[in-house]
């Protein structure tokens, strides 16, 4: 019951969303479409499987202790990778979150150091050269 509980409650907040996605309006776009398409088919998508929940709920168990203090220092993560974008830089912050990352999901030190470092540089070179979008790189290192 408490699945159904859920679903009603979600699925009022994704037709809250995709309204409010319908009112998304910029002045100024080189695309014809512009932003409402990504948060539309979010929203549709989202209503589709709470429907299907609603309709059809799932006999769930709750996870291992263990697996909850996990997902719990992952969201530890996330969150000081969102605090610290700006003030450390894409690069560090990214490598610091994947390595932690990593880590949790019991990886040898030297293969989340490896896969961290890898990931990091290869995703920044290929927003800042490829893609042309501008990261941060951090104002510890910027010298005013």
């Amino acid at each position: 019951m408490t699945d159904r509980i859920l679903s009603f409650f979600l699925l009022v907040l994704a037709l809250v969303y995709g309204f409010l996605s319908l009112k998304l309006h910029v002045p100024f776009s080189y695309d014809p479409l512009g932003p409402k398409p990504v948060p539309l088919m979010l929203a549709g998508l989202l209503i589709r499987l709470l429907i299907l929940l609603l309709i059809r709920p799932l006999k769930i168990s709750l996870p291992e202790s263990q697996s909850l203090i996990r997902c719990g220092w992952l969201l530890l993560i996330l969150l000081f990778y969102q605090v610290t974008w700006e003030y450390l830089g894409f690069l560090l912050s990214t490598t610091i979150s994947v390595y932690l990352t990593s880590r949790l999901f019991r990886c040898s030190w030297m293969q989340g150091l490896m896969v961290a470092l890898i990931l990091s540089v290869l995703s920044y070179g290929l927003f800042n050269f490829l893609l042309d979008v501008s990261l941060p790189l951090g104002r510890i290192f910027s010298y005013s």
